[in-house]
């Protein structure tokens, strides 16, 4: 940003959530920079807060207490409207499980985010084809998930999550299901897509073959940033 601010920035956040009677403290007093361009793993076990922040960064939660800005805006008082539309607009998300719709096509599937975007037909197509071309899928747009391997499903789910061009991308556990040599093989796609389109990634994960890929890893203990 011109400014010298960083591109997401998070003051002293908490996350608190009620079970039943009994408060629980999911984030406690999380501060954090990332650049623009960043490409980032967000490391901790099962219960360390780690998806609490990832949801928080992608704006499908708000905090308990503190700030998150993105790109200059504070996200941290949107109202849902505002969220969604920005979610829409300025992210991305790669999921674990791909969350592909089974009875689309891939270039259909890549196409969905774009239907409550104001274009032709003709131009979504365009959109969706150039981006399973990025990630190296044109020859098997007609296929159904179905029909792809999982390494394919998640270059699938890479190309829906870019096809409307957002500044910053999420990512959880995108490796999780695939084989070390597929895992590899993803990770080299997310690399290159950050160094050529200059796009902001986070990638929440305990592999240690992830944090060896990223070039940051932030680690996340019981609700802290672990030192």
């Amino acid at each position: 940003m011109s400014n010298g601010e960083p591109f997401i920035r998070a003051v002293e956040v908490e996350k608190t959530y009620h079970l039943g009677e009994t408060l629980v403290t999911a984030l406690k007093g999380i501060t954090l920079s990332l650049e623009r361009s960043d490409f980032v793993a967000l490391a901790g076990s099962s219960g360390s807060g780690k998806t609490t922040l990832l949801n928080l960064i992608g704006c499908l939660d708000t905090p308990t207490k503190g700030e998150i800005s993105i790109g200059g805006r504070n996200v941290s008082h949107m109202t849902d409207d505002e969220l969604a539309e920005f979610r829409r607009t300025q992210l991305g998300f790669i999921f674990q499980t791909f969350n592909l719709l089974p009875v689309l096509s891939a270039v259909e599937n890549v196409e969905y985010p774009l239907l409550k975007i104001k274009m032709t037909a003709s131009e979504r197509r365009e959109r969706a084809l150039a981006a399973l071309k990025r990630v190296g899928l044109s020859h098997v747009a007609a296929h159904r998930p179905d029909q792809l391997s999982g390494g394919q499903r998640q270059r699938v789910a890479i190309a829906r999550a870019l096809v409307h061009e957002p500044e910053l991308i999420i990512a959880d556990e995108p490796t999780a299901n695939l084989d070390k040599t597929t895992a590899g093989e993803i990770l080299d796609l997310l690399a290159e897509l950050n160094r050529s389109m200059g796009l902001t990634l986070i990638i929440a994960t305990h592999d240690p073959l992830v944090m060896a890929r990223t070039r940051r890893t932030v680690h996340i203990s019981d609700g802290r940033i672990a030192p």
